[in-house]
């Protein structure tokens, strides 16, 4: 009987663009699961599209119930900002002590991921009496940076939010939402927001040292496989040996397999595609979205040159020449805001003449107001900066921020 079954309940959250992955996630849980056990699981949604919702709900089977649960009433009279490669439904989690009161634990997953192993074993973790427990993040130079700024965190007793275990008793009684609103509150304030990483960081201040840690095998980011370098020496072996026994292969960061299917382990999420009814969908969707890029792709479109930090009629050193740089450069020379005494990049070399891209070292010699670094990632920026540092530009001269423009799904 149904009723005899252990129940393991599951939340995930999407929006309309990632109701393919989503999809894919909860496929790949459902074939790991022990049909023993009866899985509920709910996608928290607000505004999804009536056949994105039945086809996720689809996956329904004998032992895995799948519903798509909109939480706009909960969500409507509270301010939530996107951050940088995050949407609104990432803020949704601190929701499910509230939306599914029924439940004294339960599982969130973010919807990135292929699960590779039975996550009721996960959900019968200890979380020795903590509200959440969670996998220590990936220990690296910019993770060590961002935990002190956001809260002089030690970087070591940080978490990926991806994946939580949640006793929702605790979590209210400890306020936990009400507190990491507060603290998000509080960073929209700010001319430049620290909490990038939006609830995540949140969570981390909240939280801290207030979390079960997990077997790393439960969340493994793929993302650091193929740019090993930015990893303390250290912690580099057990990554890697973690990557190989995953439970879990999270796809966090910026460039999912989707996207970029050379990269290492995307071979994990596209083996599982191929499993699925929704492989020929996937494949015209991305094929869309190319075809949208590239009649959209202007040089104001996905990029916003930083007009707020930059003097009107300055003189502007751009550093970089990728799709970041190249925009800046065709946006200043339209607009005529400020003028683009030098074009630098460390590859400079490589790059076609015409362009007129200089040695990074002809900088020194440049007189200039600002040095815009036209780079996308910010861990990357930071090394920029520190380059520029190093050359002993005043830090006020040097300008970054978050330039990707939100997209209107």
């Amino acid at each position: 009987m149904l009723s005899e079954r252990k129940v393991v309940p599951v939340v995930f959250s999407a929006n309309n663009a990632y109701t393919l992955f989503c999809y894919i996630a909860i496929y790949s849980m459902i074939i790991h699961a022990d049909s023993r056990n009866l899985y509920e699981v709910y996608v928290f949604v607000t505004g999804m599209e009536d056949d994105n919702k039945t086809l996720i709900e689809s996956l329904t089977n004998e032992f895995a119930h799948v519903q798509c649960i909109d939480i706009s009433t909960y969500t409507q009279n509270i301010e939530l900002k996107e951050s940088i490669h995050l949407s609104i439904e990432t803020y949704y989690r601190l929701f499910i002590p509230v939306v599914l009161p029924q439940y004294d634990k339960i599982l969130y997953l973010d919807s990135d991921m292929c699960i590779l192993a039975d996550v009721a074993k996960l959900y019968d973790c200890d979380l020795e009496g903590k509200p959440i427990g969670a996998v220590g993040d990936v220990w690296c130079e910019h993770l060590k940076r961002h935990s002190l700024e956001i809260g002089g965190l030690d970087f070591r007793k940080t978490f990926n939010a991806g994946v939580l275990v949640m006793d929702t008793r605790k979590f209210e009684e400890e306020r936990i939402r009400e507190k990491c609103l507060s603290v998000l509150q509080e960073d929209y304030k700010r001319k430049v927001r620290k909490m990038i990483f939006a609830d995540q960081d949140a969570l981390n201040n909240v939280l801290y040292e207030n979390v079960a840690f997990l077997d790393k095998r439960w969340n493994c980011q793929s993302q650091f496989a193929w740019r090993p370098e930015l990893l303390f020496e250290e912690y580099k072996e057990g990554y890697f040996d973690t990557l190989e026994q995953a439970y879990i292969m999270h796809f966090a960061g910026d460039k999912k397999p989707w996207m970029y299917p050379e990269l290492p382990k995307a071979e994990v999420f596209w083996e599982m595609v191929k499993k699925t009814k929704i492989h020929n969908r996937l494949i015209t969707m991305l094929l869309e979205d190319v075809r949208k890029q590239a009649n959209r792709l202007t040089c104001f479109e996905v990029f916003q040159f930083p007009y707020q930090q930059v003097t009107y009629g300055s003189r502007v050193v751009i550093y970089a020449a990728g799709m970041v740089g190249q925009a800046f450069k065709r946006q200043l020379e339209l607009s005529k805001y400020a003028n683009v005494v030098l074009w630098v990049d460390k590859a400079w070399e490589t790059l076609p003449e015409e362009l007129e891209v200089k040695n990074i070292c002809e900088i020194i010699n440049a007189e200039f107001d600002y040095v815009v670094i036209a780079i996308d990632e910010a861990c990357i920026a930071e090394k920029i900066r520190e380059v520029l540092w190093e050359m002993h530009i005043p830090n006020d001269k040097i300008v970054w921020e978050e330039y990707r423009k939100k997209q209107n799904q």
